[in-house]
């Protein structure tokens, strides 16, 4: 007898799965165009089948590839970037007719890292879309080399050093260097820039006059310096003729540029003594000062400086890593990647007015999760990633009624019992608990929560039951995972039926019985895992899943079915190794993939390789 395998860490790389593509060029249909107009217009949008990317080109997203990595260590990669790609089907790039990158969107993907100088050899991108990562170290100076940009977005980042010289960027718009580490001047650079209309460097340490050179820019509609260590009393004309609300100045040391600081009270100045004091700001709200005391004293950041603001005088619209309203009450706290060793205090549940904690990638974030934070009644999105957090998962969390976001990964295996409580939760967009010990069953409340987009419980517990029938009342569910965990029976038919459903995991689930026959009727589906389980019967057709993109059936008790060669020809994974299968019964004839081995049906699609077929020989579990 064969021992099932078992897989678990091996596989987690191939299961990373973005719902997030880029929609190709569109052409109105009611335009008529001869022959050659139409096949110059299709090759100019890059949306010419076979496209492949320029040899320069590719080398550069190779080194963007290698210089970023996510939270946990492992290389970036991304589908279609390699030498050879067929461009036009590349994420989160676009590319022109010659294979040249037009634009990177890696907005919000939490990459850690930094730019590769290279990156000045992409001649013709006119956007480029960093925003909300973790990416650091200095912005690189062949930037400036980038003459076609009109888009560039790299906020909320971990950027250091000076800002380089974007005079020759003549076609940029928009400029977004804000929420960074950037110190030193404002560069002296804007008088050709006569394009430009939006300039946001806030949340900065950057310390300088502002250049004259501002007076050139005609187009100039948003200017936003807040947060910074700008000081003078001259202010650039171009900016005194814009609204106030176009012109945000706030905590800097000016002294009354066009009068806008008397509007804007949260502006400071410089004394006789050339010291920059603040005036009239917004102080902290004194039921928020133990727990800034408590940050001050129990959290330690890399470095030893810990971020500016949390004193009780301060003006707390100037602070770093908290946000707070009009009153100098806390609204939002966000720690990415700032290495800080230390506890979450108790002393966060006297903040009233808290709506957003997300704490991501602070490997030295330890202890427990504090009961009182089951006191915050307006917190709606609670985000702990990648964190050392250990003990239990206070069950009231789940009575806090505004919730729309819950997201807990922590390293250390969290305790967790999911109450009928769940229920209340009629907000919950998103709920995310990975690498959990469940200490109940799952209750069948949490499946009528129908604004639920995507669910994630990834924990053992030794007897779930059955999958509830309920689950197909979730009609917004785009994404379902419940891996590890232990249930009896089958998936219940109804969840396949559900509209907008476009990845399902239940890998290692304990699932059997046959697969219902309405998961061929999934015309959304992209990502199927429904791997280490004891399926068996007949695989269901997969004609009409157009859009899969990975499929993941090994290690069941299939006998029979077909993976069609039009969808077999697309997929990116499959497997269907570790199966019954007779040697007749094959379920792809695997046209153009690359087996393992000749017994093993299940393969990696080559990048580049010319057709091969495989059959092999099915090996039977007795």
């Amino acid at each position: 007898m064969r021992q099932r395998q078992r897989r678990y860490s091996t596989s987690d790389q191939q299961r990373e799965y973005s719902s997030r593509q880029l929609e190709p060029c569109g052409i109105p249909r009611k335009v008529l165009l001869g022959p050659l107009l139409l096949a110059a217009l299709l090759l100019h949008s890059g949306i010419v089948h076979g496209i492949v990317w320029d040899q320069k080109q590719a080398a550069v997203l190779w080194d963007l590839q290698g210089a970023l990595t996510s939270v946990t260590g492992e290389k970036s990669s991304y589908t279609g970037w390699n030498a050879g790609d067929t461009c036009t089907t590349a994420q989160k790039l676009r590319c022109d007719g010659q294979g040249m990158v037009i634009s990177i969107d890696l907005s919000g993907e939490s990459k850690l890292g930094s730019l590769p100088s290279s990156i000045g050899a992409l001649v013709r991108l006119t956007s480029l879309v960093l925003q909300g990562n973790i990416i650091g170290k200095e912005l690189p100076g062949s930037l400036s080399s980038l003459v076609n940009l009109v888009h560039l977005d790299l906020s909320a980042n971990r950027f250091v050093g000076t800002i380089p010289s974007f005079g020759k960027l003549t076609a940029l718009t928009y400029l977004n260097l804000s929420s960074n580490w950037l110190a030193g001047p404002i560069p002296d650079c804007f008088g050709g820039l006569s394009r430009l209309r939006t300039i946001d460097l806030s949340t900065n340490h950057l310390s300088s006059l502002l250049p004259a050179s501002i007076d050139s820019l005609s187009a100039l509609t948003k200017f936003s310096m807040r947060s910074n260590y700008l000081f003078g009393e001259v202010f650039p004309s171009k900016l005194c003729s814009l609204k106030e609300s176009q012109v945000i100045i706030v905590a800097n040391c000016f002294t009354s540029p066009c009068g806008f600081d008397q509007q804007q009270k949260r502006s400071t100045y410089v004394d006789a003594r050339g010291t920059c004091v603040t005036s009239t700001g917004t102080p902290w709200h004194a039921s928020q000062l133990p727990f800034l005391k408590d940050l001050r004293t129990s959290w330690n950041f890399d470095g030893g400086n810990a971020p500016r603001g949390w004193q009780g005088g301060d003006d707390c619209k100037t602070a770093e890593v908290l946000m707070c309203d009009n009153d100098g009450m806390i609204t939002d706290l966000r720690l990415l990647e700032d290495h800080v060793y230390g506890e979450i205090p108790q002393s966060i549940g006297g903040l009233a007015k808290l709506s957003s904690i997300i704490i991501k990638g602070n490997n030295s974030l330890h202890g427990r999760i504090p009961e009182s934070i089951s006191q915050l009644a307006n917190l709606a999105e609670l985000e702990l990633r990648d964190v050392y957090l250990t003990g239990s998962i206070p069950p009231e969390l789940f009575t806090l009624t505004r919730l729309n976001r819950i997201i807990i990964r922590s390293y250390q295996r969290l305790s967790c019992s999911i109450p009928q409580s769940t229920s209340q939760l009629t907000n919950l967009v998103e709920l995310e608990l990975a690498y959990v010990s469940l200490t109940a069953v799952i209750p069948s409340e949490l499946f009528t929560l129908t604004p639920l987009t995507h669910l994630t419980i990834r924990g053992r517990f030794e007897d779930f039951g059955s999958l509830p029938e309920a689950i197909s009342q979730l009609t917004n569910l785009a994404e379902i995972d419940l891996s590890t965990a232990v249930f009896n029976g089958g998936i219940p038919s109804g969840l396949f039926t559900l509209p907008l459903l476009t990845s399902i995991v239940f890998y290692d689930a304990r699932l059997s019985e046959s697969l219902p026959a309405t998961l061929s009727e999934m015309t959304r589906l992209k990502h199927l895992d429904i791997s280490h389980n004891f399926f068996a019967g007949a695989i269901p057709t997969t004609t009409n899943m157009s859009l899969l993109t990975s499929l993941y059936l090994e290690y069941n008790y299939f006998t029979s079915g077909s993976i069609v060669d039009e969808i077999c020809n697309q997929l990116d994974y499959v497997g269907v190794t570790s199966n019954c299968f007779s040697q007749h019964d094959v379920p792809c004839q695997l046209g153009d993939w690359q087996l393992r081995d000749c017994s093993d049906f299940c393969g990696m699609k080559p990048p580049s390789n010319p057709p091969v077929t495989a059959m092999g020989t099915a090996t039977e579990r007795t």
